[in-house]
């Protein structure tokens, strides 16, 4: 993940909603800050942002589970730092 740029992950489809998990590490020396954001826009507005500022590092990983996702809705994460990995998995279902 490049440093400082909103980077999308995930779009929900059309018709579908989402319960989805967001696993963050850093497997750099040194901690990271992480932003991240579900918008239904093109880029996060200051409302989107469901983590702001969270200190990621070796011995402390972020996880966020069962986050509900809209048909549309977008996932965002933001990393001060290259060093970071993000992997976003869960289930869809037909709305």
């Amino acid at each position: 993940m490049s440093a400082g740029v909103n980077t999308a992950l995930y779009t929900v489809p059309a018709a579908t909603g989402a319960a989805i998990n967001i696993n963050v590490a850093n497997h750099g020396p040194d901690a990271a800050t992480v932003k991240i954001a579900i918008t239904d826009g093109s880029a996060p507005a200051d409302g989107d942002w469901i983590e702001t500022g969270h200190s990621v590092s070796l011995a402390n990983p972020l996880l966020r589970t069962n986050e509900p996702m809209a048909a549309g809705e977008v996932i965002y994460v933001q990393a001060s730092t290259d060093t970071v990995d993000v992997r976003v998995s869960g289930y869809e279902e037909d709305v």
